[in-house]
C-alpha cells in the first residue's frame, strides 16, 4: 500500500511539473508544416551558361547556398533536399513574412559582369542582355559577403564589391578600357559604367539613384550569395497550420486527464 502511495505522488508531481512546464516546451519544439504552417517549392536547376552541365556537386552546392539565403532571411530551420539528378526542394516552416520570402527564394541572385564584346549591333528592339551578351565574371568570381554600402561626395550611397582575382579583373578593365562594363542582377542591369582606367585594386562600385534602403536591401541579397546554378521553379504550396499549438496543447491536456482517471480507477 505504501508502495502505491508514493507511486501515485510521483505520478502527481510529474503530471504537475508537465502542465506547468508544457506552454515554454512547446515554444522551442520545432514544428513541421503540417503544424505551423509554411510552404515548399520544387526547383528545377539549369547551367549558368551553355555547353555547362549539372552535377551533383554543383547540385549540392546550390542546395547549401538556397539554405543559406533562407536562414538569412530569417526563416526558421528550413529544410532543403536534393532529388535526382536536377531538383532541389525546399520547405520552409512558420513563414510570418511569407511573400518577401518567396520572391527572396524564387530570384536567387546571380550577380554578373557583361560586355558587348561579340555580340550584334544594338536595335530599337534590343533588350539589356541583348546589347550586353557577353558574360565576362559570374557569382563564384566575387568575394563571398564582399558587398558594402558607402558614400560618394554627394552623400549618394553605392555598393562596393570585390572580385576574388585581382590580375583577372584588371585584364578584364583593360580590355574594355573606354567601354561600358554592365553589372547584371538576374537578368536586370544595375549600371553600365564605362571602364576609365585598368583597375587593379579589385574594387567595383554600383552606382545608381538608390536611397539608403534600397542600396542596403541590394548589398544584402549580393551577399545572401549567387548560386551555382540557375533555378527554375516547378512547383509550389502554401501549407496552412492544421494542428499548431493548440492541438499539442489539447493532447497533452488530454493525456494528463486520461492518466488521472486510470490513477483513481
Amino acid at each position: 500500500m505504501k508502495r502505491i502511495t508514493t507511486f501515485i505522488i510521483v505520478v502527481l508531481v510529474a503530471i504537475g511539473v508537465m502542465a506547468w512546464s508544457s506552454p515554454s516546451l512547446l515554444n522551442n519544439v520545432r514544428l513541421g508544416l503540417d503544424l505551423k504552417g509554411g510552404f515548399e517549392i520544387l526547383y528545377e536547376a539549369q547551367p549558368l551558361e551553355k555547353g555547362q552541365s549539372v552535377t551533383r556537386q554543383s547540385l549540392i552546392r546550390t542546395a547549401e547556398s538556397l539554405e543559406k539565403r533562407a536562414n538569412a532571411l530569417g526563416t526558421s530551420e528550413p529544410e532543403v533536399t536534393t532529388e535526382g539528378t536536377n531538383r532541389i526542394r525546399l520547405k520552409i516552416a512558420g513563414v510570418t513574412n511569407e511573400t518577401e520570402v518567396r520572391k527572396k527564394m524564387k530570384e536567387p541572385a546571380s550577380l554578373t559582369f557583361r560586355s558587348a564584346d561579340g555580340c550584334k549591333a544594338p536595335t530599337e528592339k534590343s533588350t539589356a542582355k541583348d546589347v550586353y551578351c557577353k558574360i565576362e565574371m559570374v557569382g563564384s568570381d566575387f568575394v563571398e559577403n564582399g558587398a558594402s554600402v558607402s558614400y560618394d561626395s554627394l552623400n549618394q550611397p553605392q555598393i562596393n564589391i570585390k572580385v576574388k582575382d585581382k590580375k583577372e579583373f584588371a585584364a578584364l578593365t583593360k580590355r574594355l578600357l573606354n567601354k561600358n562594363l554592365a553589372i547584371f542582377l538576374d537578368e536586370t542591369m544595375l549600371s553600365a559604367p564605362e571602364v576609365r582606367g585598368e583597375l587593379t585594386d579589385g574594387n567595383a562600385s554600383i552606382t545608381g539613384n538608390y536611397t539608403k534602403v534600397e542600396a542596403n536591401q541590394l548589398r544584402d541579397t549580393i551577399n545572401l550569395g549567387a548560386l551555382p546554378l540557375k533555378l527554375t521553379e516547378k512547383y509550389s504550396q502554401s501549407v496552412g497550420a492544421t494542428l499548431g499549438k493548440q492541438s499539442l496543447e489539447k493532447t497533452i491536456e488530454a493525456g494528463i486527464i486520461a492518466l488521472l482517471s486510470f490513477l483513481y480507477l
